[in-house]
């Protein structure tokens, strides 16, 4: 949770931030992915009005999955913010670019279906990235930022990831962001969402080896990452603190279940 955090600078991180996962009712979630909500996470003022609502487009175009739902869309601008505001070095991005990292936020999940991506898009990834054409011109500055963002949020097969850039950095682990910014219930919440969605043919003993696995190398990557984003060793600790706080979670949530079949 965010009362931990170390370098807090920002006004309204002190409460813990509010994820999909802790709104329960049709209400709560209408409001988490509306254009009031999403103007207040852009940073240049003027701009706000046009960039949430061209969001609010792109999380449409969202499934209604257990886990990949227009709120997750929002959960990542959120982490992605949290980022961006208190963690990397103000300088590292305009506020231009960094308004442009959250529309990219917005979309990277947009137009995600079941089964291959569309036919003449080699990954869903690349099918989310056209829809940026309907705003932005492609091949221009800002569509070839958001593209690379996107193309980062790719986890494998492994000659496909590439995050050279700070912008393909960022909103990969904004994308993970309930592994290291979520309290230990909203992980819990959030890993049997992705369960249900994606490994549903698996016990929950499986799924929970599986991640831990995945954890593990998870806290490689965040670690080189955030090092290579120029961000304070005193914070990279805390983060991976809390990857590591989850993981035992994870165990103790496994030897709980094996002994409950």
């Amino acid at each position: 949770d965010l009362h931990s955090f170390p370098t807090r600078r920002s006004s309204d991180l002190h409460s813990p931030v509010m994820t999909s996962s802790e709104v329960s009712h049709s209400n709560g979630l209408e409001q988490y992915v509306s254009h009031e909500h999403l103007v207040t996470l852009f940073y240049d003022k003027e701009r706000a009005d046009s960039l949430a609502a061209f969001s609010v487009d792109l999380l449409a175009k969202y499934p209604d999955y257990p886990y990949h739902q227009a709120a997750h869309g929002v959960d990542v601008m959120r982490s992605l913010r949290l980022l961006l505001t208190d963690i990397i070095p103000a300088d590292s991005l305009s506020l231009y670019q960094k308004d442009l990292l959250l529309e990219a936020a917005a979309a990277h999940d947009a137009g995600l279906a079941v089964g291959p991506p569309p036919y003449g898009y080699s990954t869903k990834e690349h099918y989310a990235v056209s829809f940026l054409g309907e705003q932005y011109e492609p091949n221009s500055a800002e569509y070839e930022f958001m593209e690379r963002a996107i193309l980062g949020t790719i986890i494998g097969p492994k000659e496909r990831v590439c995050r050279d850039s700070i912008e393909a950095k960022l909103l990969h682990h904004a994308d993970l962001g309930y592994i290291w910014g979520a309290n230990n219930q909203d992980f819990l919440n959030y890993a049997t969402r992705f369960r249900v969605e994606g490994c549903s043919n698996m016990s929950w003993q499986e799924f929970q080896e599986l991640e831990s696995l995945f954890l593990s190398n998870y806290q490689d990557y965040l670690e080189n990452d955030m090092r290579a984003c120029g961000v304070a060793e005193e914070v990279i600790k805390w983060m991976l603190s809390r990857v590591e706080d989850n993981k035992k979670l994870d165990r103790k949530s496994t030897r709980l279940n094996s002994s409950h079949p």
